[in-house]
């Protein structure tokens, strides 16, 4: 980039880098690096396996604790990896929730029935 930088917008166009990043490696001599990406964006079957049963036993739900326990065992991967691994399981989780409605009423508003059969009873009941 250094060297090409004496030829004005050519160097930029031929490099496909913008005016600035151009300036910026002239002016502090810079010289050009190697961006390291994470390799493991998304986890494999056995791993997302754990994280999910992990995920519903003792970390109850926080994917920064299944990250810790992964990592513990090998597995490298960010936060937002797990969380995306275990999203679908989560929104069942969740629907499974919402679906459940309790319905509360105020004392004496609504009766409760049991079909079940007692040996206690009224006098009335038991002559006739």
């Amino acid at each position: 980039m250094l060297s090409l930088a004496g030829e004005g917008n050519g160097s930029r166009l031929k490099l496909g880098v913008a005016r600035n990043t151009v300036r910026r490696y002239v002016r502090d001599q810079a010289v050009p690096g190697v961006q390291v990406h994470i390799k493991q964006r998304r986890l494999d079957d056995a791993a997302r396996t754990k994280a999910v049963s992990l995920f519903d036993g003792t970390v109850e739900g926080n994917a920064v604790v299944v990250q810790e326990l992964l990592a513990s065992d090998g597995v490298t991967a960010g936060v937002r990896t797990i969380q995306r691994a275990v999203e679908v399981h989560r929104r069942e989780q969740r629907a499974a929730q919402v679906a459940t409605v309790r319905f509360e009423t105020a004392p004496g508003e609504q009766m409760q029935i049991d079909f079940a059969r007692s040996a206690c009873g009224s006098a009335a009941m038991r002559s006739s």
